[in-house]
């Protein structure tokens, strides 16, 4: 299926499209964009009245994840960029107009607010990295999601494991992990009982 460009000839980067939503009221708010070239960005629409503002920040991958796994703030990933794209249009019409705008000279109060995160659940997460199976893949790392009093799992050899010393400490729960080793995918959902993982 054909993606729908979002933002028509921007400089420096072209057409883009819309990607992932983050967040909608009535239109996507937070949401990431893709190039021709798939290269992504996170754009952000911060004013819908007499005109529609957007700011749009080049972002890799591994920052959009650790985004919505509540592990960076949505404001550090425009941060992270010297300048950004503005881009604006008077309600109702659709003329778009665009300008960069160094980063450190933009009012704060126009960017998400500071220590601000997703906050997204087990669910949302799980959604993520479903639609971006291939990028985490890719990216060759992995993800797990635990519910609190749960053992921590390790990363060795490649493989998922529970010290042994732990694992009294697990309590009945649901425990989802998604990561990726051997170059394959892997999104399971496993529980366990009397103080072991089924499919450990």
């Amino acid at each position: 299926m054909t993606k729908k460009i979002y933002f028509e000839n921007t400089p420096k980067y072209g057409d883009l499209y819309i990607d992932y939503i983050f967040h909608y009221d009535d239109q996507p708010i937070l949401f990431s964009l893709r190039d021709k070239f798939s290269n992504l960005y996170l754009c952000v629409c911060y004013e819908l009245r007499e005109y529609q503002k957007w700011f749009i920040a080049k972002v890799d991958f591994n920052d959009l994840k650790q985004m919505n796994d509540n592990k960076k703030t949505v404001l550090e990933l425009f941060l992270k960029n010297n300048s950004l794209l503005q881009a604006q249009r008077k309600s109702f019409t659709k003329i778009i107009n665009y300008a960069f705008e160094t980063t450190k000279e933009i009012d704060q109060d126009l960017l998400p607010e500071k220590g601000f995160y997703l906050e997204t659940d087990n669910e949302e997460q799980e959604e993520f990295n479903e639609f971006y199976a291939k990028e985490i893949q890719e990216a060759g790392c992995y993800s797990y999601i635990i519910k609190e009093k749960f053992a921590q799992p390790v990363h060795i050899r490649k493989k998922i494991k529970i010290h042994l010393s732990k694992r009294n400490l697990l309590e009945k729960d649901a425990c989802t992990y998604n990561y990726s080793f051997n170059n394959t995918l892997i999104n399971s959902s496993k529980r366990k009982s009397g103080g072991v993982l089924h499919g450990f």
